[in-house]
């Protein structure tokens, strides 16, 4: 804007230069409001100045030009064979930039489509441009606003599997293959031996091993990450049940549990030098002659063998005096005699404490009544 004073200067000669290099680069004249308007220059720093006939010449003006910032409203992934869709936007004025151009490369480098923002600042890449997974690029232009360039990522859909960990041996297992929250029918799940095959509700069934060991799998699908995994198998644990006594010179029954049927019947209860066999309920019939602590083992081919260490005692001694209840009022010596007599006792009977007792029998009657 050329003035003299508050006059605008209608026809003066406007020249623009770049600070540091000599010649100018653009020059034209003001229009009858002393206006100058010029394109032609780029971000960086120049001088101006201003001249007419008759007019002293201006001072150089130094200034500076720079681009306006645009932004990219995009999703930081997106799946192959999925579109992309995007927004440009004035950085700070926050407005949709219309007619902007934008440029796709492939992962390669390679440009693949173009296209120019609508009215809304919007654009959209079709899924066919995705069919490889990998680090795309968009190159992004518009007068005023220079070059920006963005980088998303195009992945392969995800596999989420789902499957236990351990099992044991002829113990059968499902795997479930989902993806995105889906059921996923026709992923391959392959082991070293075999392979397998989703249905339409994402599983496999009925996968069994007959021996133990860490068996590998592998599961994949086409335009999906590939998943690998493993499952541990052990031989089933055997565990056994005691009863609440157990005593030296004594029967006693002890069980076997175990999470398989296969591991209850003809197992070998090994307890110090005595071995013993369960029957088809899982039950073996124990006789230890000595007192004393064993090691005992379980064990059965293809079962888990158990060992503990436990005690086996002899049966603490009885009472000599066996409790027989008998009525709380007293005894009276007419009852005693009567029932002495009755037993062929009569001439033996001795008084004493607050009852009888038997001569060479003691049968003391008190509360009780204490036999031998």
């Amino acid at each position: 804007h050329v003035q003299s004073g508050r006059e605008d200067i209608e026809g003066a000669t406007v020249r623009i230069s770049y600070e540091d290099v000599a010649g100018y680069i653009d020059s034209w004249t003001t229009n009858g409001d002393g206006i100058y308007t010029s394109s032609y220059i780029d971000a960086r720093r120049y001088e101006a100045y201003a001249r007419k006939s008759g007019y002293e010449d201006s001072a150089k003006q130094a200034f500076s030009l720079s681009l306006k910032q645009m932004s990219a409203s995009y999703p930081n992934y997106i799946y192959v064979d999925s579109q992309l869709e995007f927004i440009i936007s004035d950085a700070v004025a926050g407005e949709p930039l219309p007619g902007a151009s934008a440029r796709l490369y492939s992962p390669t480098g390679r440009e693949i489509s173009s296209c120019t923002t609508g009215i809304n600042g919007g654009c959209t890449f079709g899924p066919h441009l995705f069919s490889l997974p990998g680090e795309y690029s968009l190159v992004l232009n518009k007068a005023c606003y220079g070059e920006r360039i963005e980088q998303f990522r195009v992945n392969l859909y995800p596999l989420d599997v789902y499957y236990p960990s351990s099992v044991y041996t002829k113990e059968k297992f499902n795997i479930e293959v989902r993806s995105l929250g889906q059921s996923l029918q026709g992923a391959d799940v392959d082991f070293e031996d075999f392979s397998l095959r989703t249905d339409d509700k994402g599983f496999v069934y009925d996968i069994m091993f007959e021996h133990p060991g860490s068996y590998a799998f592998m599961v994949s699908k086409d335009k999906h990450q590939t998943y690998s995994g493993s499952v541990r198998v052990s031989y089933p644990p055997m565990y056994p049940l005691y009863p609440e006594e157990m005593f030296a010179k004594e029967s006693f029954i002890l069980g076997v549990t175990s999470p398989s049927e296969d591991c209850i019947a003809d197992v070998l209860v090994r307890i110090g030098d005595n071995e013993f066999y369960t029957n088809e309920t899982g039950e073996a019939d124990i006789y230890i002659a000595h007192q004393s602590n064993y090691t005992i083992t379980l064990s059965k081919e293809n079962c888990s063998e158990f060992r503990d260490v436990i005690e086996i005692p002899e049966r603490p001694p009885e009472d000599i005096y066996e409790d027989i209840k008998v009525p709380d009022k007293k005894v009276e010596p007419s009852l005693v005699s009567s029932i002495a007599t009755g037993l062929g006792l009569s001439g033996l009977i001795k008084s004493g404490c607050e009852g009888i007792y038997v001569e060479g029998i003691p049968a003391i009657f008190c509360d009780f009544v204490w036999l031998i």
